[in-house]
C-alpha cells in the first residue's frame, strides 16, 4: 500500500469516528430542545437579533449536553454489560 493510500485511509477512518461519534449523541432526540426557542417565539421577540443568537446558543449547549449524556450513558451500558450475563 502507498503511503497515498494509507493517509487517506487514516483520514477517512476518522472521518467515519466522527460519523459514528455523532450518530451516538442521538440527534434525533435533539428536537425537543426546541423548546428552548419557544419563548422568543411567544414574546414576539424572533426578529431580535441579540435575543435570537443567544436562544441559539441556549439551543446549541442544549443540544450538545444532551448528547454528553447519551455518550456517558452508553459508556455506563457497555460497562454494566460486560459484567452483567442477564442483560
Amino acid at each position: 500500500m502507498t503511503i497515498e493510500a494509507r493517509t487517506l485511509q487514516s483520514s477517512l477512518l476518522g472521518v467515519d469516528t466522527l460519523r459514528h461519534i455523532f450518530a451516538a449523541t442521538r440527534p434525533q432526540e435533539w428536537v425537543k430542545n426546541t423548546f428552548v426557542l419557544a419563548p422568543l417565539v411567544f414574546s414576539q421577540n424572533a426578529f431580535n437579533v441579540q435575543l435570537a443568537l443567544k436562544s441559539w446558543l441556549a439551543f446549541c449547549i442544549f443540544c450538545c449536553a444532551a448528547g454528553g449524556v447519551y455518550l456517558i450513558n452508553d459508556i455506563s451500558d457497555r460497562y454494566r454489560r460486560r459484567f452483567c450475563a442477564w442483560d
